[in-house]
């Protein structure tokens, strides 16, 4: 006589197709994205190394907090292009540096230490130029330049320090002009440096004031000739204190 199953061994056997039946349902696509609750997934449960820009919006990422400082950098030992910088050790081009190490490549011996002030400036100007302004001296006063019919030089610089000035003059080379020799006192707005007459001479000054306690003074050298295009060169440069 063949034995029956008993009924509970039907019920276990019943649970047990039906739990299988249902793993291969769901590992055949049952489950999906939509079917997760939101903010169920822990960062553990996902395998390294798997999420890429694909799945990842960049865009909408934050600023890292240690990149936050890289549109300002207080210090930076090398820049290629730097906006705003205080200290700079080396730097290509920088919009604003309070301190750098080096400037167009020039370090600090290739400028003027102290509290002095370089400047220089030279141009070529046609015969028949009539004087006019060409740029200032700082804390010094105005320069003129032009260029007579025979291409002979004619600046000027004027006395803008607001008093009176010691001007000494010395000529170097070339036909002597009109300029101040020796020593002498120049009034506000008075002419500090007048040439004229000269093809090619180089001259220099020295001014100090106000006149009797020199708490300023500048040195001026002139140098200037006439091109063979019968053009007026010119070059004018100093230090002024």
């Amino acid at each position: 006589m063949k034995r029956r199953p008993s009924p509970s061994m039907l019920v276990a056997l019943s649970a047990l197709v039906i739990a299988l039946g249902g793993s291969a349902y769901a590992a055949g696509g049952l489950i999906n994205g939509a079917k997760l609750k939101n903010g169920s997934v822990t960062g553990k449960k996902l395998k390294k190394h798997t999420l890429t820009a694909k799945q990842i919006n960049v865009a909408r990422l934050g600023k890292v907090p240690a990149a936050r400082n890289a549109d300002h950098a207080t210090s930076a030992d090398s820049a290629t292009t730097a906006q705003t910088a205080t200290i700079a050790t080396n730097a290509t081009h920088a919009a604003s540096a309070n301190v750098a190490s080096t400037v167009g490549g020039i370090g600090p011996s290739g400028f003027v230490q102290g509290s002095g002030k370089t400047f220089s400036f030279s141009e070529q100007l046609s015969a028949n130029t009539p004087s006019a302004k060409a740029f200032t001296i700082p804390g010094v006063g105005d320069v003129e330049l032009g260029c007579s019919a025979g291409a002979q030089a004619l600046i000027t610089v004027d006395n803008g320090t607001g008093g009176l000035v010691d001007d000494s003059y010395s000529f170097e080379t070339g036909v002597a002009g009109n300029g101040t020799a020796g020593g002498t006192t120049v009034t506000s707005n008075s002419a500090l440096v007048s040439v004229s007459g000269k093809v090619i001479a180089q001259d220099h000054y020295m001014l100090a004031w106000p006149s009797g306690t020199h708490d300023h003074f500048a040195e001026i050298s002139l140098g200037f000739y006439s091109t063979p295009a019968s053009k007026c060169a010119v070059l004018i440069s100093g230090v002024v204190r």
